[in-house]
């Protein structure tokens, strides 16, 4: 047996959560392909492109009540799973795992900021590396403790959210957001299509 980190081996993976992973990288990849080719506005407001009726409103309604936020929540929730595995297993070969943690986030952070910052700006991997700086110390708390935890972080942000909500709802960026959407044709109107709205 090696002193060195390795990667598992495939008789040491576990096929369940690669399939799962598997799956929620599908359902993020299908929002992405949106919001890629889609005005940022159009998540929310299908009217915005292409209209609400027939396939659009079938892709739109698939995509909200079945892949929107629910795959990165299963993601994200496989990457907490993965932080326990490599740190269990490290730990069972008898060495630290915090210098190996640290350097893989590390590398997780620098990617995504290059990936963020040159390529595209949906990315997620900086939030990933920093939440996993905030998490190892969490990793060996138990269960209910845990939820606790995420209780308090999670159930301050329900009236901020209400209050900044109710902010915008009479004034600012959403009625101004309203308004242009309610305006808006049909369909967009493309330069190298012969028909518009």
């Amino acid at each position: 047996m090696s002193d060195q980190a390795a990667p598992v081996t495939s008789s040491e993976r576990i096929a369940s959560i690669d399939v799962l992973r598997g799956f929620a990288l599908c359902g993020i990849l299908t929002m992405n392909i949106l919001s890629l080719g889609l005005p940022g506005t159009a998540r929310l407001n299908p009217n915005v492109a292409g209209g609400f009726t027939g396939m659009n409103y079938m892709a739109w309604l698939v995509g909200y009540f079945l892949f929107d936020e629910k795959m990165i929540t299963i993601f994200s929730m496989l990457f907490g799973a993965g932080l326990v595995l490599m740190t269990d297993r490290t730990t069972q070969h008898g060495k630290s795992s915090t210098n190996l943690y640290f350097r893989r986030v590390g590398i997780l952070l620098v990617i995504g900021l290059i990936h963020d910052y040159l390529i595209w700006d949906g990315d997620i991997l900086v939030s990933y590396a920093l939440c996993g700086i905030l998490v190892y110390p969490l990793r060996k708390l138990s269960p209910r403790t845990l939820v606790v935890v995420g209780m308090l972080f999670t159930l301050p942000s329900v009236p901020l959210t209400a209050a900044v909500a109710g902010l915008f709802r009479s004034t600012g960026p959403l009625t101004e957001f309203r308004s242009t959407a309610s305006s808006q044709p049909s369909g967009l109107c493309n330069s190298g299509t012969a028909r518009c709205g």
